[in-house]
């Protein structure tokens, strides 16, 4: 556990585990507790760094609106020099899937490879998010945190999750927000982030090994945006996980797990 000092605050993060370094970062308005255990599970192979982005979690250094996608790279690259790394492999889901990118297009030398996971970026000319999942996230505004909880869980796990289970899930989620993930603007302003984070020439020309990685049943984010980043891309392979949901490590995590340890193994 430590805290990366900024201008108005620190960015926290925690180390565990040994082996190739492997920074997971997680997506829209999520902090370290989301990853709900998996970070553990991936301790035992890799050296894992888990990271409050700004604004959340931990996380004292706030996330202004005119902050961007390339100023959490830099977060995550100025960690990984803090650790006593020079490079690592950087996993991403979601947002934290375009830091990932962020940082294969302005810190290419600190990444050993990159993998996204269920991401996107502007100017692809595709629906970013789902129609449920825009309803869902806009619905968050108004309804109750029990009713956006379920709802939620209804879209980041894929089709082989039960009732019970996303029960169980939402139920995760809701304890984790009633102890407080970060200020309420933060998932604002991390909206506007994405929204900003237009990276097709850079993609093109980036060299990076990158796993571009989507869930088959992923009813959040639209599969065409994963297809079309990897089409984007000159050094990368595609992987889908069937039935596996945005949050694929949820309901397909041990699914993922040996893919993504052949991949780091090949590139390390």
């Amino acid at each position: 556990m430590a805290d990366l000092k900024r201008n108005s605050g620190s960015i926290y993060y925690e180390v565990k585990g040994s082996g190739p370094p492997l920074v997971i970062l997680r997506g829209l308005g999520r902090s370290i507790r989301h990853w709900l255990g998996y970070d553990d599970e991936l301790s035992k192979y890799f050296r894992v760094v888990t990271i409050d982005n700004r604004g959340i979690g931990k996380s004292t250094q706030p996330h202004s609106p005119t902050d961007t996608i390339y100023d959490l790279a830099q977060d995550v690259h100025d960690i990984i020099e803090e650790i006593g790394e020079t490079s690592a492999h950087i996993m991403g889901v979601s947002l934290g899937g375009m830091i990932a990118l962020a940082m294969g297009i302005k810190f290419p030398e600190t990444c050993k490879s990159i993998t996204v996971v269920n991401t996107s970026i502007a100017g692809l000319r595709t629906l970013r998010m789902t129609i449920p999942g825009i309803k869902v996230v806009l619905g968050g505004l108004t309804i109750r945190k029990d009713t956006l909880h379920d709802n939620l869980a209804n879209l980041l796990v894929g089709s082989d999750f039960s009732a019970e289970q996303k029960k169980s899930f939402a139920q995760k989620l809701i304890t984790i927000d009633e102890e407080g993930t970060g200020a309420n603007t933060t998932p604002l302003c991390q909206l506007i982030a994405a929204a900003r984070f237009t990276a097709k020439k850079d993609l093109a020309s980036m060299q990076v090994p990158t796993l571009v990685v989507y869930g088959g049943a992923d009813y959040f984010v639209s599969n065409n945006n994963s297809k079309k980043i990897f089409a984007l891309l000159p050094n990368a392979e595609e992987l889908e996980i069937p039935g596996a949901g945005h949050e694929l490590f949820v309901d397909k995590g041990k699914e993922f797990l040996k893919p993504l340890q052949d991949w780091v193994r090949r590139n390390n």
